[in-house]
């Protein structure tokens, strides 16, 4: 229900970072901007709600003060503050830093529900920057 590529003239170029005039990158755009035709038959979603987001903001590290007023809600972090990258979101990266170790690893989570024909199958696609190894399991989802 998003794209990461700029469609008009009916070319399809990467989308462009307004402020260099270069292309973008996914910090920039994020999972893309939204379809708003293929928003209505999404196919599969990520379910998130105002506690997920507010767990979000606690694993970032802000106060609760900070958090109610984003919110307007009293709330109270979790005891043990889960990792940003567990936020049900389309989108996710790993940060790994030169001189690290070659060896590092790490896993996300994410949880779909299936919105739409009920008799689908889902292929997951993954495109890796040069010297990365991603698995995806299941690679496929069968509804």
């Amino acid at each position: 229900t998003a794209y990461t590529y700029d469609t008009v003239n009916k070319r399809e170029v990467p989308m462009g970072d307004e402020a260099t005039g270069k292309a973008s990158t996914p910090f920039g755009f994020g999972a893309g901007h939204v379809d708003p035709q293929r928003a209505t038959a999404p196919g599969l979603i990520y379910d998130l709600g105002v506690n997920d987001y507010v767990n979000f903001l606690c694993s970032l590290g802000y106060s609760q003060e900070s958090i109610k007023l984003i919110t307007n809600m009293n709330v109270s972090c979790p005891t043990q503050i889960g990792q940003p990258g567990n936020l049900n979101y389309p989108s996710f990266s790993a940060v790994f830093y030169q001189g690290q170790s070659s060896n590092l690893s790490t896993s996300f989570m994410r949880t779909v529900t299936i919105v739409g024909p009920t008799i689908s199958t889902y292929t997951a696609t993954v495109i890796t920057p040069t010297g990365i190894d991603v698995t995806v399991e299941p690679p496929l989802l069968k509804f």
